[in-house]
């Protein structure tokens, strides 16, 4: 079944508005971000699953340092939660994939099962071996770096040297891409930072001009939760093939 996680960003406020409704949404929360946003994910009605993602690139970007034992002694207490994630992705290490596969095989060893991360740029045998290791993987550093040919060809290279595998893509929501490729799941921001900051909607294909206090996210939400259903129809074969890989 292709899950399309919507990231969550900004503010609970505003982001709470899409959720206030069926249908239920799945959703991605950074370890960073999860403070804000447990409200939302511990009680959400309208919240179908979520899954933990480290935050790893945004602490980068802020300066700040995630240590790994915090994460895992985080990820283990998120267990016994209301509502715990149905995914945890691994602790990267920005610019070292070496750390990062420490980091993930660490994660496994205390019981956490972290699916780790290929990012563009890094040595092919990376790829193959998370793939062969682990039962689900995820392929990013595409978001913001790769655009049109070059980062379509970048995730149909990732797909001819691992398929068939359980692939996530990180930052990656457009539906012509999730169309061409069968991601297991996938995940993107752009849900909420098209209209909180920019005033642009996928769901009216137009800007929509407004104050920040006005905007009601659920129109978004339910053009995702398309995409996500389209998706499934497209690729229920290839889920199950999944399913029945060893």
């Amino acid at each position: 079944m292709t899950t399309l996680y919507l990231a969550l960003g900004g503010t609970l406020k505003h982001v709470s508005t899409g959720f206030q409704e069926p249908p239920p949404a799945a959703l991605l929360c950074s370890y960073v971000y999860y403070e804000t946003f447990a409200p939302l994910l511990q009680t959400g009605e309208h919240v179908r699953q979520w899954c933990l993602d480290s935050g790893a690139f945004t602490a980068y970007m802020l300066g700040k340092e995630i240590k790994l034992q915090e994460y895992i002694d985080f990820c283990k207490a998120l267990t016994a939660s209301q509502r715990p994630p149905v995914e945890v992705f691994a602790l990267d290490v920005i610019g070292d994939w070496a750390a990062t596969l420490r980091n993930t095989e660490e994660m496994w060893k205390q019981g956490v099962e972290a699916i780790p991360c290929y990012h563009a740029g890094e040595p092919e045998h990376v790829l193959k071996t998370i793939a062969a290791t682990y039962p689900k993987i995820a392929v990013g550093g595409a978001a913001g770096r790769l655009f049109g040919d070059a980062r379509r060809r970048y995730l149909e290279q990732c797909f001819a040297r691992v398929w068939p595998k359980k692939i996530h893509a990180f930052g990656i929501a457009t539906e012509e891409i999730l169309q061409s490729l069968p991601f297991h799941s996938a995940d993107a921001s752009s849900w909420e930072i098209g209209p909180l900051r920019f005033g642009m909607w996928q769901a009216y294909d137009l800007p929509v001009s407004g104050t920040r206090k006005n905007f009601y996210l659920r129109p978004e939400v339910n053009h995702y939760l398309d995409i996500e259903a389209r998706l499934k129809t497209k690729w229920a074969a290839q889920m199950q093939q999944l399913e029945a890989t060893p």
